[in-house]
């Protein structure tokens, strides 16, 4: 029998895709990756001369880590990737980014869900 957790966070993964996300297009220069993905937000408390003040990421999408493949191989995400998201008749436009030198992604501790923060640029 396989660990437990592993299991659990494979089946919430599927669980995910199939029930609570939509398609989004992920963007790193010219190559384009259809991804299922699962809409969240995260908050940031970052602390600034002794003063602690809260961020929030416009977006998170979490998706299957696997999925994230750019020239047959798994990637992780970058600053200044793009993220599409289409509503209605315009397309949403984030930035994966988070603030300082906070990494803008997070894996949880299986390898098999990642969520990627980022912030709308722009609206087609």
């Amino acid at each position: 029998m396989g660990n437990m957790l592993t299991i659990g966070v494979q089946w919430l993964s599927e669980q995910l895709k199939a029930h609570a996300s939509h398609e989004v297009t992920y963007v790193r220069g010219v190559q384009r990756l259809p991804l299922s993905a699962t809409i969240g937000q995260t908050a940031f408390e970052i602390d600034e001369l002794g003063g602690i003040r809260v961020e929030h990421s416009d977006r998170d999408y979490i998706v299957t880590a696997a999925d994230l493949v750019f020239d047959g191989r798994v990637v992780e995400p970058d600053r200044g990737d793009t993220i599409e998201e289409t509503v209605g008749s315009e397309t949403h436009v984030y930035e994966v980014m988070a603030p300082g030198s906070i990494q803008p992604y997070k894996l949880d501790a299986t390898g098999t869900l990642l969520r990627i923060h980022a912030k709308k640029v722009k609206v087609v």
